[in-house]
C-alpha cells in the first residue's frame, strides 16, 4: 500500500484503487451532466417548463401505460442523478484516502458527513442530500407510499439545487487531485 500523503492521518490506499476510483468520479461526474439534461427534457417534454403540479399529479395517480412511462422518465432521471452524486462523494472519500477501500457497511449520512467534515458538501448540502437519498430509496422500494407532491418535491430542490452541490464537489475533489 502506499501512502497518499505523508504526515496526515488519512488512510493508506492502494495506488490502482485510487486511480480507479478517480476515473468513477469523473465518469459519474459527466453521466450527471448527461442526466441532468435528460431529467430538464423529460420534465419539459412531459409536465411543461414550469413542471406543472396538476399534470404531474394526473399523470403520477395514473394506471396508464403512456402516464407511467412519463414519469418514469422524470424519476429514473431523478433516481441516477441523486445516485451518482452520492457515489461520487464516495469515490472521492476513497480516492482522496479519507476512507479504506475495504470497510465495513457505511449508511450514506456517515460517508456524506465525512465529505462535509472535509469540505465537500455544505450543512444545507449534506442535509439535502440525505433527504433526496432518502426519497431516492423510497421511490426504489417503497413507491406506492410517495405522494406525487413529495416526488416533484424532490426533483425540485434536486435541480435548483444541483449545480451548487456539483461546484462544491468539484471543488473539494480538485483539493484531492481527484476532480475534473
Amino acid at each position: 500500500m502506499t501512502r497518499q500523503r505523508d504526515g496526515d492521518d488519512r488512510t493508506d490506499v492502494p495506488g490502482t484503487v485510487v486511480a480507479i476510483e478517480r476515473q468513477h468520479v469523473r465518469a459519474r461526474l459527466r453521466r450527471i451532466a448527461v442526466d441532468s439534461r435528460a431529467l430538464a427534457a423529460a420534465i419539459e417534454s412531459e409536465f411543461g417548463p414550469d413542471f406543472d403540479g396538476a399534470r404531474w399529479t394526473a399523470a403520477f395517480r395514473s394506471d396508464l401505460p403512456e402516464d407511467v412511462n412519463r414519469v418514469a422518465s422524470v424519476m429514473s432521471a431523478f433516481e441516477r442523478i441523486v445516485n451518482g452524486l452520492v457515489e461520487t462523494a464516495r469515490s472521492g472519500l476513497v480516492a482522496a484516502g479519507l476512507a479504506p477501500t475495504r470497510r465495513a457497511s457505511t449508511t450514506v449520512r456517515a460517508d456524506l458527513e465525512l465529505v462535509h467534515a472535509d469540505g465537500g458538501l455544505t450543512a444545507g448540502q449534506l442535509e439535502l442530500l440525505v433527504g433526496l437519498n432518502r426519497t431516492r430509496n423510497q421511490l426504489q422500494h417503497v413507491y406506492i407510499d410517495v405522494s406525487a407532491d413529495d416526488a416533484r418535491a424532490a426533483v425540485r430542490r434536486l435541480r435548483s439545487s444541483l449545480a451548487a452541490i456539483v461546484r462544491t464537489l468539484n471543488a473539494w475533489l480538485k483539493c484531492h487531485a481527484v476532480g475534473v
